[in-house]
């Protein structure tokens, strides 16, 4: 363990602890039991371009991760004893700790991220007495879908179809530039299975 970084496991660090059991198939189970704002923190490192990021997408972004964070582990919770959020898209990308090395403008940043979730600390997205599951993605193509239409057993309104000039700007400029910002994937049935 490292005062300033917290404790490492490969080349990441994370606050908070880590906790290793053994699996019933075989191996070890790694869970890192954190803080909250710790955990958003961590998120929105992960899950912005830190280089570009304004202080308003940082706590906007703060805002969403801590609403799905908590809307995840309360839903969770009521079915399991020890509710979890795993660390990549299937939830949210969580990576530990900042790593200062891997970002463009450093220890600028990692205050950056601070100050976001600080000075939001707490705060939550709320729809009629209960906590949105704010869903997010990275880069939508021009507009976002309806919630429903992705995840039908979403029943917040505010999940609706938006128009999203700056992705709009991706795609045009992609498009001068003779390149998509598509992809396609074909899977056979096996791999869906």
């Amino acid at each position: 363990r490292d005062a300033r970084t917290g404790l490492s496991l490969g080349d990441r660090s994370y606050a908070g602890l880590l906790r290793v059991r053994p699996r019933a198939a075989g191996g070890l189970e790694v869970s890192n039991l954190v803080d909250l704002e710790d955990y958003v923190a961590g998120v929105v490192a992960a899950e912005l371009a830190l280089w570009s990021a304004q202080p308003e997408e940082l706590r906007a972004q703060a805002i969403a991760a801590r609403s799905y964070a908590v809307a995840a582990l309360d839903h969770r919770g009521r079915k399991k004893a020890e509710p979890y959020l795993i660390d990549d898209v299937r939830d949210q990308v969580y990576g530990g700790r900042l790593d200062l090395a891997r970002v463009s403008g450093g220890a600028g940043r990692q205050v950056d991220v601070a100050r976001a979730v600080a000075s939001t600390r707490g705060s939550v997205l709320m729809e009629d007495g209960s906590v949105v599951d704010a869903r997010f993605h990275a880069a939508c193509g021009g507009a976002t879908a309806d919630g429903r239409s992705v995840f039908p057993e979403t029943t917040h309104a505010c999940l609706r179809s938006v128009a999203c000039a700056s992705c709009r700007g991706d795609l045009a400029a992609a498009r001068e530039a003779g390149s998509e910002l598509a992809w396609r994937w074909t899977a056979s049935r096996e791999t869906l299975d």
